[in-house]
C-alpha cells in the first residue's frame, strides 16, 4: 500500500489518503501519541520487542521484595534474590502442603516429610513424625506395615480411647467386647498399650489375608502383672471353637509353668509348651511363626521352640481374637494383663535366629552428617545459593558453628562452606518456632552435579538441639 498527493499531517490516515504501495517508517515520521490509537489491547500486540529498544540508559539494577517484607535495589544481572525468594516461597509451601522433596528448573526443594531427596545420615536420622533431621533424635520400635502384613494393630493414642484400628493395607474392622480401651498405666511402645480387665477384648472378622497355608507370624508385646491364669488366650483363631472345624492356632498361658506359653498350630492341636521363659511385671516380646514344616516361637528374641508342626491350612472362618476367646469360658479372658503393638503375617517367618526386639529409643550425637541427593544441571555450576528451615529445640544454635551448610556443584567433590557473615534470617513465618535463613550465592568450584551437607557440631540432650526442618539450593 501507499499514498499520493499530499502527505498526511495527522493520524489516523482516511481511506482517500491510502492507495497501493508501501508505508515506510518515514512516511509514519513524527511522535505517535497514545492519544491517537483508539481501542488499543493486548489482542493487538504481536510479534517481540527487541533488546535494542530499551535504548542506551539500560538500568543497571531493579528493585526486589524480599521475603522479609523490604526491599532492595538488585543488579538486574544477578537474579539470586529472586530466586531465593522462590525457594523460599517453594519450602514455606512444601511445609504447609506436606510435600516431600522436589525439583524446580535449577532448584532442589526437601522438608524431609520421607527419606526421598536423602542420601547419606551419618549420626543423623529424620524424624518421621516431626519431619526433621537432628543428631538428636527418638527412634520407634513400632511394626511396620509391609506387603506381607495382614494386620497390624497399634496402641499409640490417649488414655481411654476406645477406638482400635488395623493400620495394615487390608484395613480390617476391629471390633470391640466389652468395654477394652488404651491406656498409658503400661506402654511399650508410643504413649499407650492395650488394657485388658477380665471381660473384655478384640475381635476381627475373618478374612482370607488371615488364613495360613505356608509361612506365617503371629507377634504381639505382652506385660504381665503376674503369672498368666490357666489358659489366658493373648491371640487365637479357634474356628467354631474346636480345632477339628478347620485348623486352630493360639497363644495362651499354659497349666504346667507359671511363666510360660502353650502354643498350638495345626487341625488337630499339635500343642508346644515354652518353659518358664517371660517374665512378670515387665514388657515381653512373642513371635510365634511357622517356618517350613516348623513352628518356631521366639520369647523375647531368643528361640524357645523350634518343632515340625502340622502343614495344612487354617480355619476359614471365626474370628481373630486378642485377649479372650469367642463364647468361651471366664479363663480364656486375659485379667490385669497388657498387650502392644499386634502383627500378623502371612508368608513369611520373619525371624530365622535369635534377636534383638525393636524398642522405642534416643540417640544423642554430639557431631553429625546429612547430604542431600546429588541433582543434575544441564549446564556448568559456578554460583550457588539456597535456603534452610532449622528450629532451636534446646539452647540457641550458632549457624556456621553449631549447624554448617555447604554447598558442591561437582557432586562433592569441593564443598564450599558458607560461612557465618553469609546467613541472612527472615522474619519467622512458622508458629513451632522453625526459623527460615537465606544462604548467600557463593562461588563453587565448576560442575554440573549439585549437592548439598549439613553438618551439626556442640549437640547435648536438653541444651543444644538443633533441627534441620528443610533445605533448598539454587545452582
Amino acid at each position: 500500500m501507499g499514498y499520493t498527493g499530499q502527505r498526511p499531517s495527522a493520524i489516523p490516515l482516511t481511506t482517500a489518503d491510502i492507495i497501493d504501495g508501501t508505508i515506510t517508517n518515514d512516511d509514519l515520521a513524527g511522535s505517535i501519541t497514545s492519544a491517537k490509537i483508539t481501542s488499543l489491547d493486548a489482542t493487538k500486540l504481536t510479534g517481540t520487542v527487541a533488546s535494542a529498544r530499551m535504548g542506551s540508559g539500560t538500568a543497571s539494577s531493579t528493585t526486589v521484595l524480599y521475603g522479609d517484607g523490604t526491599y532492595k535495589a538488585e543488579p538486574v544481572t544477578s537474579l539470586t534474590a529472586v530466586r531465593q525468594d522462590i525457594a523460599m516461597l517453594a519450602l514455606y509451601n512444601a511445609v504447609s502442603d506436606n510435600r516431600a522433596a522436589y525439583n524446580l528448573p535449577f532448584s532442589f526443594i526437601d522438608q524431609f516429610e520421607d527419606d526421598t531427596g536423602i542420601a547419606t545420615e551419618t549420626t543423623v536420622d529424620r524424624d518421621s513424625s516431626g519431619e526433621y533431621v537432628s543428631s538428636i533424635y527418638d527412634t520407634s520400635g513400632a511394626f511396620v506395615s509391609d506387603s506381607q502384613t495382614s494386620l497390624l494393630i497399634h496402641s499409640n493414642t490417649t488414655n481411654g480411647s476406645t477406638t482400635f484400628t488395623d493400620s495394615s493395607s487390608y484395613g480390617h474392622t476391629v471390633e470391640m467386647i466389652g468395654t477394652i480401651s488404651h491406656s498409658t498405666t503400661q506402654n511399650k511402645l508410643g504413649t499407650t498399650g492395650i488394657a485388658h480387665n477380665g471381660s473384655n477384648g478384640l475381635k476381627i472378622p475373618w478374612h482370607s489375608s488371615l488364613q495360613f497355608d505356608a509361612d506365617f507370624t503371629v507377634e504381639l508385646w505382652a506385660y504381665f502383672p503376674s503369672s498368666l491364669g490357666v489358659s489366658d488366650r493373648l491371640i487365637s483363631h479357634w474356628p467354631d471353637h474346636h480345632f477339628s472345624n478347620g485348623g486352630q492356632w493360639f497363644i495362651r498361658g499354659d497349666s504346667d509353668s507359671a511363666e510360660a506359653f502353650n502354643m498350638a498350630f495345626g487341625s488337630s492341636g499339635g500343642h508346644s509348651t515354652t518353659g518358664e521363659y517371660f517374665n512378670t511385671n515387665a514388657w515381653n516380646h512373642i513371635a510365634m511363626q511357622r517356618d517350613g514344616s516348623n513352628i518356631t516361637v521366639y520369647i523375647n528374641g531368643t528361640k524357645r521352640i523350634d518343632e515340625a508342626c502340622h502343614t495344612g491350612t487354617t480355619g476359614d472362618r471365626q474370628y481373630i481374637t486378642v485377649g479372650c476367646s469367642i463364647d468361651g469360658p471366664s479363663e480364656f479372658i486375659l485379667t490385669g494383663h497388657y498387650t502392644d503393638e499386634i502383627r500378623i503375617s502371612k508368608g513369611i517367618a520373619r525371624y530365622t535366629s535369635n534377636f534383638t526386639p525393636a524398642s522405642d529409643s534416643s540417640t544423642t550425637s554430639a557431631t553429625g552428617t546429612l547430604i542431600s541427593d546429588t541433582q543434575t544441571s544441564s549446564v556448568a555450576t559456578t554460583k550457588m545459593s539456597g535456603v534452610i528451615l532449622y528450629k532451636d529445640n534446646a539452647g540457641t544454635a550458632t549457624l556456621g558453628t553449631d549447624l554448617k551448610i555447604y554447598l558442591s556443584a561437582n557432586g562433592g567433590t569441593n564443598y564450599t562452606e558458607v560461612v557465618a557473615a553469609d546467613y541472612g534470617a527472615v522474619t519467622p513465618l512458622f508458629s513451632t518456632g522453625v526459623k527460615m535463613v537465606r544462604l548467600a550465592e557463593q562461588t563453587v568450584t565448576s560442575g554440573t552435579t549439585p549437592v548439598m551437607k549439613a553438618v551439626w557440631a556442640n549437640q547435648a540432650s536438653g541444651s543444644k538441639e538443633t533441627q534441620l526442618h528443610g533445605w533448598a539450593m539454587n545452582y
